[in-house]
């Protein structure tokens, strides 16, 4: 059922976003990210994931049903965090890059950037 897979995709994106936010906080208190084995694969997990999601969008959407649904919000808002931080070159991934492009005006989504 769409349902299950719609809460597995949440799921690994969570995961994602999750293990970029630990990997972040290392970088963050200086700690030199190549010289850990545990989080160069921390890392590589974040890539891992974001290839499976990419062939899994359905143009814009996640699901079947074209909508703004909790899906897509979850998938934007690691996109855009992971961007936002640089701690990920989204653009590599041309779908999951489009699928950013097409959201990025929506006015529920650009409501939450933040304001320099």
């Amino acid at each position: 059922p769409d349902a299950v897979r719609e809460q597995n995709l949440i799921t690994a994106i969570d995961a994602a976003l999750d293990t970029a936010i630990n990997v972040f906080y290392f970088h963050r208190d200086g700690v030199d990210l190549d010289s850990i084995p545990y989080l160069v694969k921390q890392r590589y997990r974040v890539a891992s994931i974001l290839r499976w999601l990419e062939p899994q969008l359905r143009g814009p959407w996640l699901t079947d049903e074209p909508r703004l649904g909790v899906a897509e919000i979850v998938l934007m808002s690691a996109l855009d965090w992971l961007v936002f931080r640089d701690r990920y070159p989204v653009d590599s991934h041309p779908a999951l890059a489009a699928f950013r492009a097409a959201h990025a005006d929506h006015p529920s989504i650009r409501s939450t950037y933040p304001t320099q």
